[in-house]
């Protein structure tokens, strides 16, 4: 499954919105109320998933569907 999609399917299911609701510039804090813990156990479920968390990702710098997006690729 593409990379986007995964991302887009465990955002959803960790906010409670829809896949369709949203976009690459949401804000994961402000626009669906995840905080820290959510971030980092979707980015558990991204490794799970089969994609690798690049290395030196900081925390604080994944605050949009897109920045998560960005953090992630696919493992070979």
């Amino acid at each position: 499954m593409e990379r986007d999609s995964v991302v887009g399917q465990i955002v959803a299911r960790r906010s409670g919105r829809r896949v369709e609701e949203l976009a690459p510039e949401t804000d994961l804090s402000e626009d669906l109320g995840l905080d820290d813990a959510a971030v980092i156990g979707m980015l558990g479920e991204l490794k799970a998933a089969g994609f690798h968390v690049r290395d030196g990702v900081d925390l604080g710098s994944l605050t949009t569907v897109q920045a998560l997006m960005d953090a992630v690729s696919r493992t070979s």
